[in-house]
């Protein structure tokens, strides 16, 4: 039997609650000039679901950003 599943195609944060409500099973996002309040609302909920987001080299991504101030988040 094959197996099932659902790949997310949406964007940012909404792919990545569309994994934490159930709707996609997985999602993967290349970087491609999203910004990083793109995605860190979206991997904030994910972690706080009790999931993680990785990688290619599946490495967690921390949700540590390094970001000290505005000038760094503008760097992003």
């Amino acid at each position: 039997m094959r197996a099932q599943g659902r790949i997310g195609v949406d964007f940012g944060s909404t792919s990545l609650c569309h994994v934490v409500s159930g709707q996609t099973d997985g999602t993967i996002e290349f970087a491609k000039g999203f910004a990083i309040w793109d995605l860190s609302p979206g991997h904030y909920i994910l972690h706080a679901a009790g999931s993680v987001v990785i990688d290619l080299d599946g490495k967690e991504l921390s949700l540590d950003y390094d970001l000290d101030s505005l000038e760094d988040i503008s760097a992003q």
